[in-house]
């Protein structure tokens, strides 16, 4: 898994722009002009990644920016726990473009509940184990 996961930031860090799921604060737009390439990263018979990219071939649909769904409000429902007892606590705040979902969880902490406490949790089974070393 941590091999995946190197070959993904390498590819994130290669890319000086933001692009669908993808986001970097230091480079919120796209930049098809550069950037318009499939990444393609394998391991080498060294031990080392090697980074080639390959032209995107256009089909039916030309790649776009997608500016017609425009989100106003995010909603997070926050599992809480206080002595003993479980329910959901529900927050909304305005929608800002390019932020992630831990700088909103950050954002509710800073401006709507100081008591909130973040851990991580995974319903996959297969990624349980990795909890502790999120």
């Amino acid at each position: 898994m941590l091999t995946v996961a190197k070959a993904i930031a390498m590819g994130a860090l290669h890319r000086r722009e933001s692009r669908g799921a993808h986001i970097r604060e230091d480079h919120p737009k796209r930049n098809d002009e550069k950037y318009l390439k499939h990444s393609l990263i394998k391991l080498g018979a060294d031990g080392q990644y090697e980074l080639t990219e390959r032209d995107v071939v256009f089909t039916k649909y030309e790649p776009q920016e997608r500016g017609s769904t425009k989100m106003r409000q995010i909603t997070y429902h926050i599992h809480r726990y206080q002595q003993g007892r479980a329910f959901v606590q529900t927050f909304k705040f305005d929608y800002e473009p390019d932020r992630t979902i831990l700088w909103g969880l950050q954002k509710l902490k800073d401006t709507q509940d100081p008591t909130l406490t973040f851990l991580a949790a995974f319903a996959v089974p297969q990624f349980a184990a990795l909890a502790p070393f999120v």
